[in-house]
C-alpha cells in the first residue's frame, strides 16, 4: 500500500529519500565527534609510552616484535678487606640471584697461574657470567667448581644447590672430584639452565682494579649491568689488613705487618680513580653506577639493602632481611668472631675496630697519603690519640652514600 502510494506520488518519493539520507548524515556525524576525543585520548597515551612519535601515514603489515628483555647483572668492586664479602651476602641470600664470588680468581689460578690474564679475557670472562653463556669459558668455570680455593661450596648458593643436584650421596668427606660431577660436555648448558632460571646475577670481586673495563658491559644491548664500587675507611681497611696477615692468611699477595706508606697511597689512589669517571660525568655510567661506603651498609644495613635491589630493579625477599638480622651482632661461637672471612659481626664494633689495632702514628701515616679519597669518602682526621680512641667521636659524615 505505502510503495503503491510512493511510486504514484514522485514529488512525495523524492522526499521520503531527501529524509532518510538527512538522517543518515547526522547520525554519522554525533558518531564521529563522540570518537574524536578517545582517539585522541589513544594518541596521547600512545605517546607516553613509545619511543618514537606514532606515524599514522606509514602501517607496517606484520606487528613489531616484542623486545628482547635485557639480563640484569650487577658487580661489586672493592679493595681487599673493604667488606665485599658482606655486601656480595646481600645478593647471594636472595632466592633468586645466581651468585659468583671471586670469579677472577679461578682466572688467575687456572693452569698453574700461567694464564695470561689480559683485559679482553677478563672481560670475556664476565661478559660469560653475567649473559649466562658459558661456552668460552667452560674450562675455567670447570676449574672454579672443582677446586678447592675459592670455589662455590657454601659460597655461592645457585651453583651449590646445581652441584648438589649432580653430587654422589655418598657418606663421608666429599673428594675434589666430588664437589661438582657435572660431566664437561653438559656443563655450559647445565650452568646457562641454572643462570637463566634465576632473575640477576651477581658478581664480587677485589681483583677488578680499574673500573673503566667494564664500559663495554655497560653499552651490551644484551646486558643491563650495574656497577657497584664499595669504599671502606682506609684506616680500617690497612688494619684489617695488618691483623691478616699476622694470622698468616693472604689470599693475593704477602701482606704488611705493619703501615706501609705505598700500600695506603695505592689503596687510596685506586678508590679516587675508579670513583673519577663519574664525578666527571662519564655518560656510559648513568644510572649504572652506585658509591656506596662499607661503613653506611653496616650501621643501616636495612636501608642499604632496600636501596641496592632498587638500584637493580629487583624485589629484596624477607629472608634477606632475616639474614641481616642475624649477622649484624657480634658472634656466639668463639670460632665465628675469630674467624677473619666471617660475615657475623657487630657493625659498630667493625667500623671502629682500627681506632683500638692503630697507633696515632700509623693513623697519621696513613691519613698522609690518603687526603683525597678521605675528603671524597666523607672520612673524618683524627688529631690526636686521644680523640682516636674515644668512640664517643664521630668520624664519619653522616651522608646518603649511595650514588645514583
Amino acid at each position: 500500500m505505502i510503495r503503491k502510494l510512493l511510486f504514484r506520488n514522485p514529488r512525495r518519493l523524492l522526499l521520503v529519500v531527501l529524509l532518510i539520507a538527512s538522517s543518515s548524515y547526522l547520525y554519522f556525524s554525533l558518531t564521529l565527534s563522540c570518537l574524536a576525543p578517545e582517539q585522541n585520548k589513544i594518541l596521547e597515551l600512545s605517546e607516553l609510552v613509545s619511543l618514537q612519535p606514532l606515524d599514522l601515514e606509514k602501517k607496517s603489515a606484520t606487528p613489531a616484535p616484542l623486545a628482547t628483555r635485557k639480563r640484569t647483572a650487577v658487580i661489586i668492586i672493592a679493595p681487599m678487606r673493604s667488606g665485599s664479602t658482606f655486601v656480595g651476602e646481600i645478593f647471594n641470600q636472595h632466592p633468586d640471584a645466581f651468585y659468583v664470588f671471586e670469579p677472577f680468581w679461578a682466572l688467575e689460578n687456572y693452569a698453574n697461574k700461567t694464564y695470561d690474564i689480559t683485559s679482553d679475557r677478563k672481560l670475556t670472562f664476565l661478559k660469560g657470567i653475567s649473559s649466562c653463556k658459558f661456552e668460552e669459558i667452560r674450562d675455567i668455570m670447570r676449574f672454579y667448581l672443582t677446586t678447592k680455593g675459592m670455589g662455590v661450596m657454601k659460597t655461592c648458593k645457585a651453583m651449590e644447590n646445581m652441584c648438589a643436584r649432580y653430587r654422589n650421596q655418598t657418606k663421608g668427606k666429599i673428594t675434589l672430584a666430588q664437589r661438582c660431577p657435572i660431566p664437561s660436555s653438559s656443563l655450559p648448558s647445565v650452568l646457562k639452565s641454572t643462570c637463566e632460571g634465576k632473575q640477576f646475577t651477581a658478581i664480587k670481586t677485589i681483583r677488578m682494579e680499574d673500573l673503566t673495563l667494564l664500559q663495554p658491559l655497560t653499552q651490551d644491548s644484551e646486558l643491563d649491568f650495574k656497577i657497584i664500587q664499595l669504599v671502606r675507611d682506609p684506616r680500617g681497611v690497612i688494619a684489617s689488613r695488618i691483623a691478616l696477615s699476622r694470622k698468616n692468611i693472604s689470599l693475593l699477595s704477602t701482606l704488611n705487618t705493619k703501615v706501609d706508606r705505598n700500600e695506603a697511597r695505592d689503596l687510596c689512589d685506586r678508590m679516587v680513580r675508579n670513583a673519577q669517571p663519574y664525578k666527571h660525568g662519564a655518560s656510559w655510567l648513568r644510572g649504572r653506577y652506585a658509591l656506596v661506603r662499607y661503613e653506611d651498609v653496616g650501621l643501616q644495613p636495612f636501608d642499604m639493602m632496600n636501596k641496592f635491589y632498587n638500584f637493580i630493579g629487583v624485589t629484596p625477599e624477607k629472608n634477606i632481611s632475616d639474614w641481616i638480622k642475624t649477622h649484624t651482632k657480634t658472634a656466639k661461637k668463639k670460632r665465628d668472631r675469630n674467624d677473619p672471612f666471617g660475615t657475623i659481626k657487630d657493625p659498630v664494633q667493625a667500623c671502629n675496630q682500627w681506632r683500638l689495632k692503630l697507633t696515632f702514628d700509623e693513623t697519621k701515616l696513613i691519613q698522609s697519603q690518603c687526603k683525597e679519597a678521605m675528603s671524597m669518602f666523607g672520612y673524618k682526621y683524627v688529631i690526636s690519640a686521644k680523640q682516636m680512641r674515644n668512640r664517643s667521636v664521630e668520624l664519619y659524615d653522616t651522608r646518603t652514600s649511595m650514588v645514583l
